[in-house]
């Protein structure tokens, strides 16, 4: 079911180099299929000792200096380290409701995606993949459901999925309608609203159409869509109970109702999230200045945009236990973990991991790599 948006009143707003004191401002029922998994558990893997080596030259040995490397002065942030068992690269993670960390992963290898995991970690370090039945699943975002379970997305195919996985590792898909002329879909953020449904964004691709919608899908499988004007990125659930999306250079803003209002913005936008302080964040560059950005935008609109000391902002944005807005950054082959208090302050941390920033059990930051998890100690 398709329900046409109801526009209010274009509220644009542009922000000016003048109007902010602070900084520089430039800153988704449908068949389904249904599969009960048997886990595969691994245990807490033991410390391993350390080895000490020793190193004795030849007597007729000679070292030649090389050129002396620049030092890296970023900090390192404390973590307490998973290991998953598995070399599979972590795509999204959530608190779940029994309170442990739950993620979604698969292995890419030369024939394509296989191996797709729905993961769980307990805090003690176990760990228990339910695959899922489908090899060519795709899964990506992750949430705590109304209802008591998780529910992700997975853009396997042309259409995608949602799909539900209840805490003993029951999963449950409900594939997406495919359109004549589609290709391809891309999706974004999933949240739960407080109507008791989960909404995604949802991009249909084609050759000759490209489709923007906002996704809605209730805890019986039950699908609908509204059609919104632009490429959506990610999504959050403001406090206000709406819909705030981050499009290319604009905040969109749709109630459960379906009223559709967006406030344009002076950077380009990859990320949103909610903030304790009952705004919405979302971060981006300017790409003039190949600059990151943090933005706010009250649930007025009012918005102001900080602009950063890093290169690109990718990845997620999420609001730490801290109170602070915690992101990542592009560097050409370098990744760094940047920091940004409300009132613009920005640091930046040293991070072997490129995989997925979340907010996991008891309200911890946490990071997603390659094989691995991590308890960021803040």
């Amino acid at each position: 079911m398709e329900y046409p948006l109801t526009r209010s009143s274009r509220l644009g707003r542009r922000v000016s180099l003048a109007s902010l004191a602070l900084s520089a401002l430039l800153i988704a029922a449908c068949g389904s299929s249904t599969a009960g998994n048997t886990p595969t558990v691994t245990p807490p893997a033991a410390p391993s000792p350390t080895a000490t080596a020793t190193y004795s030259p030849a007597a007729t040995e000679t070292d030649t200096p090389g050129p002396t490397a620049t030092p890296d002065t970023r900090p390192v942030l404390p973590v307490t380290t998973y290991q998953l068992g598995a070399s599979d690269t972590v795509r999204g993670m959530a608190a779940g409701p029994d309170g442990a960390l739950w993620y979604m992963s698969f292995d890419q290898g030369a024939n394509g995606v296989h191996s797709a995991t729905v993961g769980r970690v307990s805090m003690s370090g176990m760990v228990t993949r339910y695959p899922l039945p489908d090899p060519s699943s795709a899964p990506t975002a992750i949430t705590s459901g109304p209802d008591g379970v998780l529910w992700f997305i997975d853009s396997r195919g042309i259409g995608g999925a949602i799909g539900r996985i209840t805490t003993t590792g029951a999963v449950k898909e409900y594939p997406l309608p495919v359109a004549q002329g589609q290709s391809a879909s891309q999706f974004g953020g999933l949240g739960a609203a407080p109507d008791g449904a989960l909404y995604f964004t949802w991009n249909r691709q084609g050759n000759v159409m490209n489709q923007w919608f906002i996704g809605r899908i209730t805890a019986s499988g039950a699908i609908a869509k509204y059609s919104i004007p632009d490429s959506a990125s990610g999504l959050t659930v403001g406090k206000d109970g709406n819909l705030w999306v981050s499009l290319q250079s604009a905040v969109g803003r749709m109630t459960t109702a379906g009223v559709w209002t967006e406030f344009h913005c002076s950077i380009e936008l990859t990320s949103i999230t909610t903030g304790h302080d009952g705004n919405v964040w979302f971060i981006g560059f300017n790409g003039d200045a190949n600059q990151d950005a943090v933005g706010r935008i009250t649930t007025t609109g009012a918005i102001t945009i900080y602009l950063g000391p890093f290169a690109l902002g990718r990845g997620n944005i999420v609001f730490g236990p801290d109170g602070a807005l915690w992101y990542q950054s592009d560097k050409g082959d370098t990744v760094s973990v940047e920091r940004a208090t409300v009132t613009g302050a920005f640091s930046e941390y040293r991070t072997v991991l490129d995989g997925p920033l979340a907010i996991g059990p008891g309200g911890k930051l946490w990071a997603g790599g390659n094989g691995v998890v991590e308890r960021i100690n803040i």
